[in-house]
């Protein structure tokens, strides 16, 4: 047996008749594969941080340390092409 989809097909058809029916289009800047892999990437991230920091957002680290998380900001992030870059602060 073959290893089971993450991807839903019914709601891959929804999102892309509902950016078709809403004038997004499909690639490009601005388009439902560049928002969708910016949600993606980001939720992932998101969600592997606090095993890479050790600690949840707003608790502070073992050790005293006065470095930590304060909780959670939004993020804007700029693309041009497939490529992640960095975001200037």
């Amino acid at each position: 047996m073959g290893a089971t989809s993450a991807v839903d097909d019914g709601l891959v058809a929804e999102l892309v008749a509902r950016a078709q029916a809403g004038g997004v289009k499909l690639t490009g800047e601005g388009g439902l594969l560049q928002q969708l892999t910016k949600r993606v990437l980001e939720s992932a991230l998101e969600g592997e941080l606090p095993d890479h920091l050790g600690h949840e957002p707003g608790e502070r680290a073992e050790g005293g340390r006065e470095n930590y998380r304060n909780g959670h900001r939004s993020k804007r992030s700029s693309w041009r092409s497939a490529r992640a870059r960095p975001r200037s602060v």
